[in-house]
């Protein structure tokens, strides 16, 4: 129904020369509602309820209202949000930096759009759960771009979309130079990540039948708490159902591979279930297809703790000269006091995301990169790899402690002992 409210009337959206960005969802209450024209059709719009007030989320797709179908899509947006009361549908208020929470009214429809907010997000939650909405509207890529050193988590009320189930994701949608056709890009429940969950296991064959192709559910950009607690909650499960309708052995015949390629679909979708339950240690068996891309050892060699110290005068990736071992989680203690704002650590060197490419013919993405932002940082990696410390673009130095590392192998054409010992 929420679906037919916000696209009814509304046939195209144009190309405004605007490159959108994406959603994930996840919320039991929240729904995906408009999808965006790339081949795997991440979601564009997406509505939710909290409490007895409701939000819409939109990744940025140009100046709202806009003219034509845009200002129909608009106008949709905001009768849904105030439950089709006339009155706050056209008392829309753009919260500012100098917004104040004695100015909300009971039931008043907000938006934001960009700016700095002096108010809490605490506020704005009671507002929202009490009765009031909010259009929360901005390209995520954007929004990075003019906040440099920050993550999405920090965009003002991100607080209120994760209590609804939706988050930005910092990848590029796209509007078609035709525009966006409405009827081809209607959302559906199984790009929310819980209901995808629930309707598999209420009917695995009926699932698949239906749903043969399925778009992308980007389960990676979840908070972890959120996608614990629902694999956690559905996993075993899954894995039985899986097995049972797939008839095979999921560590043989699962896994993408030059062979054996995975498309958009079935497979795929149980591939980034399977992968964001190991990177979280909720599936705690070793990935199928690692020992091909990017590789595994036979029998892992001996793990061992080294101290590093490193200087930059501006953003680089520094190799540490250690290999982390795959399914095995790396342990950084950072020594230095305080910790170093900016400093990073990265697992592996293949960065390319294939999320959106039609065939994968390996996992999809393999690299984990995390902030140094605490004293001990813990890196679970499904597919192991090289260790780098990423450092901020300034002159900056940090000393740390890695764990659980082998020293990787290194060739040197100036050391003959390397150039004879080379396999």
């Amino acid at each position: 129904k929420w679906r037919s409210e916000i696209l009814s009337g509304v046939t195209n959206l144009p190309h405004t020369g605007a490159l959108p960005g994406t959603l994930t969802v996840w919320g039991e209450n929240a729904r995906p509602i408009l999808l965006s024209g790339n081949a795997d059709k991440p979601v564009l719009l997406a509505l939710g309820e909290l409490g007895a007030g409701r939000v819409a989320v939109l990744a940025g797709i140009g100046v709202l209202p806009g003219e034509g179908d845009y200002a129909k899509f608009h106008e949709n947006i905001c009768r849904w949000l105030t439950k089709g009361n006339e009155d706050l549908k056209t008392s829309e208020k753009t919260l500012a930096h100098n917004t104040k929470a004695d100015e909300l009214k009971p039931g008043m429809l907000l938006s934001w759009s960009g700016a700095n907010l002096a108010i809490s997000t605490d506020a704005i939650l009671k507002h929202v759960s009490e009765g009031g909405s909010l259009l929360h509207h901005m390209c995520p890529w954007g929004w990075l771009q003019l906040n440099p050193g920050k993550c999405l988590e920090d965009m003002p009320l991100y607080g209120v979309l994760e209590k609804v189930g939706i988050c930005y994701n910092n990848a590029y949608g796209w509007i078609p130079a035709r525009g966006l056709e409405i009827a081809k890009h209607h959302g559906s429940d199984l790009q929310n990540f819980s209901l995808s969950l629930k309707k598999f296991l209420e009917s695995p064959d009926k699932f698949f039948k239906e749903y043969a192709q399925l778009p992308a559910v980007d389960i990676a950009n979840i908070p972890e708490d959120a996608a614990k607690e629902i694999l956690n909650k559905y996993l075993e499960d899954f894995l039985s159902a899986v097995n049972k309708y797939f008839n095979f052995k999921m560590q043989e015949e699962l896994s993408p591979s030059p062979k054996q390629p995975v498309g958009f679909g079935t497979k795929r979708w149980v591939l980034k279930i399977i992968e964001c339950a190991e990177r979280l240690q909720v599936y705690k068996q070793c990935l199928p297809g690692v020992d091909i891309f990017p590789g595994n050892f036979t029998s892992t060699p001996t793990k061992v703790c080294r101290e590093l110290k490193l200087q930059s005068s501006f953003y680089e990736v520094h190799s540490t000269g250690y290999y982390l071992p795959a399914g095995q989680t790396l342990v950084v203690h950072v020594k230095s006091d305080p910790v170093p704002k900016g400093w990073k650590v990265r697992v592996g060197s293949h960065g390319d995301n294939l999320n959106h490419i039609k065939e994968i013919r390996r996992w999809r993405q393999v690299v984990d990169i995390n902030e140094l932002d605490n004293n001990t940082v813990h890196v679970h990696s499904p597919f192991g790899g090289l260790v780098y410390l990423d450092s901020p673009n300034k002159p900056s130095e940090i000393s740390v402690c890695i764990e659980n590392v082998v020293e990787a192998p290194i060739f040197n054409l100036a050391d003959s002992a390397s150039v004879s010992e080379w396999p």
